[in-house]
């Protein structure tokens, strides 16, 4: 498991054809950064936890009719650099946007790397950003109950788990 710090970018992210905000980025912050990261932090015995920045709303020319999550990123890294955002800081990449239909899941996440990126489609839950970001952290699905399971890490107690 990665441990320490995680310089966490979220980028909320709309679409041309459809430029709703579904979140404040308020909620996003509070989601992600308190939330989750006390998930993160609990679970991995106060080894591991999220720091970072919510940035946008940004609109971007992919249409919300496509599941395309590297043009997705590509065009949300690119709208944030152009603000003037420098993302060289950030080891982890979440997008957060309003649901499109085309993209069958509810989160998206690539599994390790540096940078990590995950996808969060039109339902934002500390449930999602967590599993999500946990397959970030090299964590393989169902990895966090074997690890319960197995290792006995301590389940995280109902306050670090409530969704927003």
């Amino acid at each position: 498991m990665t441990l320490g710090a995680q310089p966490t970018a979220v980028l909320l992210v709309n679409f041309q054809d459809n430029p709703s905000q579904p979140f404040t980025p308020s909620t996003v912050r509070s989601t992600v950064f308190t939330s989750t990261s006390d998930y993160d932090r609990e679970v991995s015995y106060q080894r591991t936890w999220l720091e970072g920045d919510v940035l946008g709303w940004y609109t971007i020319a992919l249409s919300s009719t496509v599941c395309d999550t590297g043009t997705l990123a590509t065009q949300a890294r690119s709208a944030a650099t152009s603000a003037g955002v420098d993302l060289s800081t950030y080891r982890r990449f979440v997008y957060v946007f309003p649901r499109i239909a085309a993209c069958s899941w509810a989160g998206l996440g690539t599994v390790g790397g540096n940078p990590s990126h995950a996808w969060i489609n039109g339902i934002l839950n500390m449930t999602i950003v967590a599993h999500e970001m946990g397959h970030n952290l090299g964590l393989l699905p169902l990895a966090r109950a074997r690890l319960h399971a197995v290792v006995g890490v301590a389940r995280p107690s109902s306050t670090a788990t409530s969704s927003t």
